[in-house]
């Protein structure tokens, strides 16, 4: 603030005292406030003389209102008129000193009831941020607008952190904890399910809970605020979340969606996440899935392949806060939706067909006939009469199909692929640009079920595709399409799945997420690692040995002559 600018807020202040006297003291700090702090954090209507942000020493936070009772809460439940009254500035510390709450919870996942050393709660504090939901009433009993502030400080020597990202998640505590609505816990599914289903034979994981229910019912507002890696606060909007995944969503922590819609406010969130330009109506804070203790599968098979014809997504590495409390380590990704086409292919969302596992994701209720009919021809065609593959080539973009196809068997992919967790887009009209041809094109997602294991360096996977998918079967019978699949993933073998290249690869992760991964066992498995990082090793081996195996392979499926 300018000199002149600070002696007209002081006047003026002094003036409006003299006019107004005691009973409106709270109106003149309110307008003097509004001087010192409200230009820079927006002109809001309550004002903070601290806004959202790191730091380094403790400090009494004022808050300021166009009225005189103000109420705020930091457990990250709304404030009400039960909720504590400011009636003096707040000492803002570090949080991480006070008790652990929804951290110790023992309902949040199965694996805490039927495994007792699959989970643990923490057995010392984890570390914390100030959440504070703040807002006022007026003179006829409205609440204002709330506002949200979020305070980190003296995580300067906290380790784990290191050049990650750091998101924050805040949530009335029953949309995630509470037994009828919260949807991070068993809640009342899985009581009322006890009895009803035979836990003896379902996996864990499987068990009925509020986490395994979806759709949009199952959808909680949420506010979220990311700081980068350079600690600037750049984000701060209201949104959706939704558990992810299948049977992960039994594991602890759990994935999460999060949505922009208007009603929330905005229907993109406004952040470029990835590098890339691109502002997202959905993403996901992946946990990892199965890959949950290494963390590293997702990521590594979709940076190797990011030059081939087929989709994959960026994967940019955070730490999760949630209501306050370190909720462990997470890559942020992108979904696959209409939005995510129109972004990398430049195809208008309103022209894109997306399918996943043989159900309608995106488009028109009709546009399932469309791959009906494809899947219906590739599958059952005579495809070793030329003109059948020629046609077959005009449904499909074939190189997609073929790096696609290549590429999940070279990395062994295996149990729940190609039967399902598969992807693929089209457009339903067509024109001379790129991508507009209606062909159909293939989507890499969902590599940490089963890929790239030690013990798949010799699995025949393409002998398992052969049998699992009766598209690929099909092709399989065609001679030029056997070449062409066969040049192709001997040439990934001595390319991007080199070996050496792979392990440096890997390493660089490791060293990257090291401290960040193994603080995250500490809190969720009650345990952590130190020379070994989990799964690098089977990988690393994977790298190395997977390519002496594929002409075997290629040789051992070839039909008979």
């Amino acid at each position: 603030m300018n000199r002149q600018k600070y002696i007209f807020a002081v006047i003026s202040v002094l003036l409006m005292g003299l006019v107004c006297g005691v009973t409106c003291k709270f109106q003149w700090e309110y307008f003097f406030a509004g001087f010192l702090y409200g230009n820079s954090q927006g002109n809001h209507k309550i004002i903070f003389s601290k806004d959202t942000g790191f730091y380094e020493d403790e400090f009494y936070l004022r808050i300021y209102a166009p009225a005189s009772e103000i109420y705020y809460t930091l457990d990250g439940s709304d404030p009400t008129k039960d909720s504590l009254k400011y009636e003096s500035p707040i000492l803002i510390e570090d949080a991480s000193k006070n008790e652990n709450t929804n951290s110790m919870r023992q309902d949040l996942s199965a694996g805490f009831v039927a495994k007792e050393d699959e989970y643990a709660v923490p057995d010392k504090l984890v570390d914390k941020c100030t959440v504070l939901k703040t807002a006022y009433y007026d003179d006829a009993g409205n609440r204002s607008s709330i506002e949200q502030r979020i305070y980190f400080v003296d995580f300067e020597e906290k380790t784990g952190y290191e050049n990650v990202n750091i998101l924050s998640i805040t949530s009335n505590p029953e949309n995630l904890f509470g037994n009828d609505t919260g949807i991070y816990v068993l809640g009342d599914t899985y009581e009322n399910s006890i009895g009803a289903v035979n836990k003896e034979e379902m996996d864990w994981c499987l068990w009925p809970a509020n986490y395994t229910n979806g759709g949009r019912f199952w959808e909680r507002e949420a506010d979220i605020h990311v700081f980068n890696k350079n600690r600037e606060h750049v984000l701060s909007q209201e949104v959706g979340i939704r558990i992810q995944g299948g049977a992960s969503r039994g594991l602890n922590p759990k994935s999460l969606n999060i949505y922009a819609r208007d009603e929330y406010g905005d229907n993109r969130i406004r952040y470029d996440f990835w590098g890339t330009g691109y502002y997202p109506k959905r993403m996901t804070l992946s946990a990892g899935g199965n890959d949950n203790r290494g963390k590293m599968l997702d990521r590594l098979g979709s940076e190797l392949t990011k030059d081939c014809e087929f989709a994959t997504m960026h994967y940019e590495p955070y730490v999760l806060f949630l209501n306050g409390e370190y909720w462990g380590f997470y890559y942020l990704t992108e979904k696959y939706d209409e939005q995510y086409i129109e972004q990398y292919y430049g195809i208008d969302h309103d022209n894109v067909i997306i399918v996943k596992a043989g159900e309608l994701e995106t488009g028109n209720p009709e546009d399932i006939n469309s791959y009906l009919e494809m899947m219906n021809f590739v599958e059952t065609a005579d495809l070793t009469v030329s003109e059948n593959y020629q046609f077959a080539c005009e449904l499909l973009d074939m190189q997609s199909l073929i790096d696609y196809f290549a590429a999940e068997i070279y990395m062994a992919r295996l149990i729940d692929w190609p039967t399902s967790n598969y992807a693929l887009w089209r457009t339903r009209s067509t024109s001379s640009q790129k991508y507009e041809d209606g062909k159909w094109r293939w989507m890499l997602f969902d590599l940490n079920t089963a890929a790239m294991q030690e013990e798949s360096i010799e699995h025949d996977t393409l002998a398992r595709v052969i049998r699992k998918s009766p598209m690929f079967k099909n092709l399989w019978s065609n001679p030029d399409f056997r070449e062409q699949f066969s040049d192709r993933i001997l040439e990934m073998s001595e390319t991007i799945f080199e070996k050496e290249s792979v392990v440096k690869t890997v390493s660089e992760y490791v060293d990257f997420m090291f401290e960040p991964v193994r603080k995250h066992h500490q809190r969720f498995f009650g345990k952590t690692f130190e020379g070994k990082y989990p799964t690098a090793e089977s990988i690393t081996n994977f790298a190395r040995g997977r390519a002496e195996y594929i002409s075997v392979m290629l040789e051992a499926n070839m039909p008979d002559s």
